[in-house]
């Protein structure tokens, strides 16, 4: 596939992501499958000791191109939470 083409269908997925109602806080783009709202939800509670907390939003997307990483997938996760002993947000980027 040629370059243009390529960030062509990048331009497209991240215009479809933010325009879609159902991605407005749930945006996975070009994730590994394990990479979830649950599986980030989960790690989330383990690491604050908190069994309440909910996980208000995720972003996720690669952290390099196609083929700048030889050793593994590198993706850039954002995400808004609310613990449970506090009513404020928190965010954070892993």
């Amino acid at each position: 596939m040629p370059s243009t083409e390529i960030l062509h269908h990048v331009a497209e997925k991240l215009h479809k992501c933010a325009n879609e109602e159902s991605c407005e806080d749930f945006c996975l783009e070009d994730c590994p499958e394990w990479l979830t709202k649950d599986y980030i939800e989960t790690r989330l509670r383990s690491y604050y000791s908190d069994a309440k907390l909910k996980l208000l939003k995720m972003y996720a997307k690669p952290a390099l191109g196609k083929g700048e990483n030889y050793g593994g997938i590198l993706t850039r996760v954002k995400v808004e939470f609310k613990t449970g002993k506090s009513a404020s947000k928190r965010g954070v980027t892993l």
